[in-house]
């Protein structure tokens, strides 16, 4: 077993410490676009690509104390996907403890309004967190604020989506969100 391999066993402090490790390793060597799927085969999990259900984007469970992520492949890009699976860890990362309670944290494409409002509004949050989460994982704000401050070329939001392999949605989200004004 590497020294890398997590499971539900594992603590949360253990995970975001193996997570963020590798993740380091990977944007000192100037791997960008994070190779997410490599960190993901390093600590064990599993990644399954299926056509779910139009409404689901993914989800991560436990299984045999494994953890297994499912992507969603049914008209989903490879951006949509790529950014799914970060979002799945963000969940693994901020809601270890609920997902192995649980068994399962499913990430569905509506608005929850079928859903009690107190467990709505921690729904929303919680998937909110997981979008943060997954933005800081696939855009470094040290890496990404680089391409706002670079004086000798412009870039545009679609480079700077296709040098990090994600939308140019992802990349307005995230530009707003560090206060980066976007071209």
């Amino acid at each position: 077993m590497s020294k890398y391999h997590v499971n539900a066993s594992t603590s949360k402090d253990d995970i975001h410490h193996i997570f963020w490790t590798l993740h380091a390793e990977y944007v000192s060597l100037g791997k960008i676009p994070i190779p997410i799927t490599e960190i993901c085969d390093k600590m064990n999990i599993t990644i399954n690509r299926e056509q779910l259900q139009e409404e689901y984007d993914g989800n991560i469970k436990v299984d045999n104390d494994n953890f297994i992520i499912t992507i969603n492949t049914v008209k989903r890009s490879v951006q949509r996907q790529f950014f799914t699976l970060a979002h799945e860890i963000g969940h693994l990362l901020n809601d270890k403890n609920k997902l192995v309670e649980e068994k399962m944290i499913c990430d569905r494409k509506d608005d929850y309004s079928n859903i009690e409002k107190t467990k709505r509004a921690e729904i929303i949050k919680m998937e909110r967190l997981a979008n943060i989460r997954a933005a800081e994982i696939l855009m470094p704000e040290d890496v990404f604020t680089k391409y706002f401050i670079h004086k000798s070329y412009k870039y545009t939001k679609e480079s700077i989506a296709k040098i990090f392999g994600v939308s140019v949605m992802a990349v307005s989200v995230r530009a707003n969100e560090l206060g980066l004004s976007i071209l």
